[in-house]
């Protein structure tokens, strides 16, 4: 039995780790007394750093290797112990090695799947996901090759926790469900194990959980403190257009000027939530709150932070709690709904304001207009009766 010795040998510590990840070096970084250990870097094609660990020996005339997971969830010194232990195992004739599979471990694939589908999401998704797994997932499975993990290994997490945060289990049950989509893409695995659980873990559709939201006849009320409260100017005229539109808050923080036009605000579909292009028709109150937010801002974003980037979702839910006000942010927009549906608004036009998808795929396909004349005429007459 003895060692694989990379290319590049040498002593690894926490400081040179940080070096060589900063500098982004690829290729493969041997630790003398890791027992193996090594240290692969290599390139995502988004441009980033992928760094995970591996152990290679030879024992009996084979080299076994094994992931021992990514850098951000195992440190250098996790990385020597797990090391260690396999190397005791082997010297105890339990050689940790002997079903050695071709397939990445889950971990690896888990960023492959992230560098793939970062593209489509926000910021926050992602420090979500990788919150989530760092919790709940990779200390279970991380370190397991992904063809080798099967429904009643997710099982034996993901039952405790759908026993007491149902809403996150499926969260996190569908996220493991896209990994393994993507490992089946790339030859990886035949198929997605998460596919039967929703038999065992039930579907979680029998409850919803709604964004609280304020009766419609108080909206009039709320957009007044909004306007007189003493939050700084930026967020009051955030929260007010907010309220205006109906919009989500994630389309109105990264608001841009070149997406004004005149009377219509046209959202590109990378920030809308069903991934088209969506027209906003502005009411005349809604122009008056842009007229005031040009005469603060001169930069690319209509409504910045301090610091000229987009505003922090949590500045604006917090502000919304600060004022007393028994709803979030996203709660506005079932507001709006809930005073179309009681005067007797098209429901096909309510729909639409809210950028939703309304019958099914047969519908959608002949349903070419977007309505966005009688959209004008509908968030009028909301704003006027916020007015009133």
């Amino acid at each position: 039995m003895k060692l694989y010795k990379p290319k590049r040998p040498g002593g690894l510590t926490t400081k040179r780790i940080e070096t060589l990840v900063r500098e982004g070096k690829e290729g493969r970084w041997g630790d003398r007394r890791g027992h193996g250990l090594i240290l692969g870097l290599k390139r995502t094609a988004d441009g980033r750093v992928s760094a995970s660990w591996i152990q290679r020996v030879a024992h009996k005339g084979k080299v076994y290797q094994r992931g021992l997971g990514p850098l951000w969830q195992v440190s250098l010194s996790e990385a020597r112990q797990k090391a260690a232990g396999n190397w005791l195992r082997i010297k105890g004739r339990d050689n940790p090695f002997r079903s050695v599979s071709k397939a990445p471990i889950f971990a690896e694939v888990v960023e492959q799947a992230i560098a793939h589908h970062r593209h489509k999401w926000s910021p926050k998704t992602e420090r979500q996901f990788r919150a989530q797994f760092k919790t709940y997932v990779l200390p279970a499975i991380g370190t397991v090759p992904v063809d080798q993990i099967e429904a009643a290994d997710l099982c034996r997490f993901l039952a405790p926790l759908n026993e007491t945060k149902a809403r996150t289990e499926k969260l996190v049950r569908q996220r493991i469900g896209l990994c393994m989509k993507f490992a089946v893409m790339q030859g990886f695995r035949k198929d997605d194990p998460t596919a039967v659980l929703a038999s065992v873990l039930g579907s979680n559709g029998g409850t919803v959980e709604h964004h609280a939201a304020l009766p419609h006849s108080e909206m009039s009320g709320a957009l007044e403190r909004i306007r007189g409260s003493r939050e700084r100017t930026v967020v009051r005229l955030a929260l007010e257009f907010l309220v205006l539109t109906a919009a989500r808050s994630g389309e109105v923080r990264g608001m841009t000027w070149d997406e004004i036009d005149g009377e219509t605000w046209t959202v590109p579909a990378a920030r809308i939530k069903a991934n088209w292009e969506h027209r906003v028709p502005l009411s005349r109150q809604a122009g008056e709150v842009l007229e005031q937010a040009r005469k603060l801002t001169r930069g690319e974003l209509v409504l910045p932070s301090s610091v000229g980037k987009p505003l922090q979702d949590r500045i604006l839910s917090e502000s919304v709690r600060k004022l007393g006000l028994s709803c979030t942010v996203h709660g506005f927009r079932s507001s709006f709904r809930d005073w179309c549906g009681e005067t007797g608004q098209r429901r096909e036009v309510a729909e639409a304001c809210l950028a939703h998808t309304v019958g099914n795929a047969t519908e959608q396909a002949y349903a070419r207009s977007d309505l966005l004349n009688r959209r004008r005429e509908l968030m009028q007459k909301w704003a006027d009766y916020l007015s009133q």
